[in-house]
């Protein structure tokens, strides 16, 4: 049998832990990590929003140069001299191709 050690419980015996009533400073820590905590979150809901509506754009744009690449209209392209250059029709079909793989994210 356990003989009873200074407090007057046995060895083998749990101990069962009384919740001591938490100090101001224990409050304000807690209170402290909650507010990280929370201002945290929200951060990473405000960057999900601005990726979801960056993301949103950019399907838009995708979109719309795909209609014009589609339209068969005559698109001019601007070169770092200035000078305006018109694409070709294999050029035309390779921008096309290229749209559609990138379009495929945006789930359309």
């Amino acid at each position: 049998m356990d003989s009873p050690n200074a407090s007057g419980t046995a060895d083998g015996d749990t101990q069962k832990t009384v919740k001591q009533p938490e100090s101001a400073a224990d409050k304000e820590l807690a209170y402290k990590k909650r507010r990280e905590e929370t201002a945290a979150a929200e951060r990473k809901s405000e960057e999900q929003a601005k990726s979801a509506a960056s993301k949103a754009d950019n399907c838009r744009r995708m979109r719309e140069y795909k209609q014009s690449l589609d339209s068969g209209q005559r698109i001019a392209l601007t070169d770092a001299n200035g000078n305006r250059s018109f694409l070709t029709d294999d050029k035309r079909a390779q921008e096309a191709s290229t749209i559609t793989q990138n379009m495929s994210d945006c789930g359309n």
